[in-house]
């Protein structure tokens, strides 16, 4: 419901902060760990702690359960998610999502975030907006989001946002 709710709304300019991504991927662990236990997921991570970006936490925060959700959604046999943030030439930060699941065809790539667009059947709750969202908030936060995927193999998701200006420690 918030997705829809979120998808709805005008492209309003959200409020742009400093925001310590890395917090926000270590919740998002911290709230799926029951999930990845009981779906025997591990997890790996490669996190610069130091790395911000300049955003909407709450934005992004929604953003990254998408993305983490869909990740566990697609191997709910097993798997492994691996999470990356890293800093990029330029003063970007790039944040990686990455499974071992079930990959998705050219095709499906192609029409990730077309709006209701779902391979998931009606009984797995799926409205169609995640990545539609996903790609917005992305674009608001004049980013962008790359999709690589190999059917049966998995899939990456890696998002490049403007970094936010680190304190220097003198």
């Amino acid at each position: 419901v918030e997705a829809l709710l979120r998808f709805s709304q005008t492209q309003s300019k959200p409020g742009m902060d400093s925001v310590n991504i890395a917090a926000v991927i270590y919740d998002l662990f911290l709230v799926n760990v029951g999930r990845m236990e009981e779906w025997d997921i591990t997890a790996e991570a490669d996190i610069d702690e130091e790395c911000r970006v300049i955003g909407n936490e709450n934005d992004l925060r929604l953003a990254l359960s998408h993305l983490f959700d869909n990740a566990l959604m697609a191997m709910k046999s097993g798997g492994e998610v691996r999470i990356a943030i890293q800093p990029i030439e330029g003063g970007a930060v790039g944040i990686t999502i990455a499974d071992t699941g079930e990959g998705m065809s050219e095709e499906v790539r192609l029409r990730a975030f077309d709006p209701f667009y779902s391979t998931r059947s009606s009984e797995k709750h799926s409205s169609g907006v995640g990545l539609t969202l996903v790609h917005q908030i992305v674009t608001e936060h004049k980013g962008r989001v790359v999709i690589e995927s190999v059917l049966d193999v998995g899939t990456k998701v890696s998002i490049y946002l403007p970094g936010a200006p680190t304190l220097s420690r003198s």
